[in-house]
Parts: C-alpha cells; sequence; structure tokens
C-alpha cells in the first residue's frame, strides 16, 4: 500500500503543474491497482474465524488491526482517492493537523480552558494567525493592525457587501 500511495501521489504531482486532471485510462489503472493492494492485504488478513459454539461477549467479533485498516480503506475508497481526481484536495492532512496543534498543545499542558468564552477566544486568535500564515502575512504584523483596529481581511472576503435596502 506505501508503494501504491507513493507512485499516486508521483502520477497527481506531476499532473497537478498543470492543472490537468489524470486522464482516464491512467486513473482506471491507478484504481485497479488500489483494488488489488486491498485483496491482497485482505488475504494475507482474513477475518476471525467464528467458533461454532455461542460467544461469551456480545458485539463483533475482534479483528486484528491491519485487517480494520483494511475495511476502513475499501469502505472509504473514494475519500481516499479523493486527491487523484481532484487536484485541490492535498495528499495529506498535515495542515490540518498543524492547525489543531497548539488547541491540543493548549489541552495538554494546562489540561483544560476555564471557561467556554476563554476557548472561544483562543480558537479565534489561533484561526486568525493561522489565516494571516497562509496568505503570506507575518504573524506580529497581522497581531499588530488587529489591535490597532484595521485586521488583516483576506482578498477573497474582504469584497464588498451591498447594504440592505
Amino acid at each position: 500500500m506505501t508503494q501504491w500511495l507513493v507512485e499516486s501521489k508521483g502520477a497527481v504531482d506531476a499532473a497537478r503543474p498543470v492543472q490537468s486532471p489524470l486522464p482516464a485510462e491512467q486513473l482506471t489503472a491507478v484504481t485497479t491497482r488500489y483494488d488489488q493492494v486491498i485483496a491482497e492485504g485482505l488475504q494475507a488478513h482474513p477475518p476471525p474465524v467464528v467458533a461454532a459454539e455461542p460467544p461469551q461477549k456480545r458485539g463483533r467479533v475482534k479483528q486484528s488491526p491491519p485487517k480494520n485498516l483494511l475495511d476502513r480503506l475499501e469502505a472509504h475508497k473514494s475519500d481516499v482517492l479523493a486527491f487523484m481526481n481532484d487536484l485541490h484536495v492535498p495528499f495529506d492532512n498535515n495542515q490540518a493537523e498543524r492547525d489543531i496543534r497548539m488547541v491540543k498543545l493548549h489541552q495538554k499542558v494546562s489540561g483544560c480552558f476555564r471557561s467556554q468564552e476563554g476557548a472561544e477566544r483562543f480558537c479565534e486568535i489561533r484561526s486568525y494567525i493561522s489565516t494571516a500564515r497562509k496568505n503570506g502575512q507575518r504573524v506580529l504584523e497581522a497581531l499588530q493592525k488587529a489591535l490597532a483596529g484595521s485586521p488583516f481581511v483576506p482578498s477573497f472576503l474582504s469584497v464588498q457587501v451591498a447594504s440592505p435596502g
């Protein structure tokens, strides 16, 4: 699976600069290989054998972690392959993880937020800083502008809104 992912990412990265989607035959070949890798994994990690006698515990029979991962990859195939169909979808979720890292760090250090309002303020500030960074702004300058009353607003949000009436 790792080898398949690296190859697929390479194919998409080659198509991304020219903003052209992968050719249909290449997309079909990569998708077919994905299905083959899942099938090979399921052969290597078959479902657990259910005993003939009634189980002591209720619920599903416990499966191995590799089997659980294969089941999820099979069930969420369209989500896993989204980066191939839409070139705007990133290959990984590193940016999303970076965006929540400070919240988790605060939670780890402090244990919790003291109030709902404090948590909301913290998230608003972190969101503002993240937006400024993603738009090439210097964080301290963006914070100074915000405190001075003229916060940074991304260009796609600065469109004039029609006044009512």
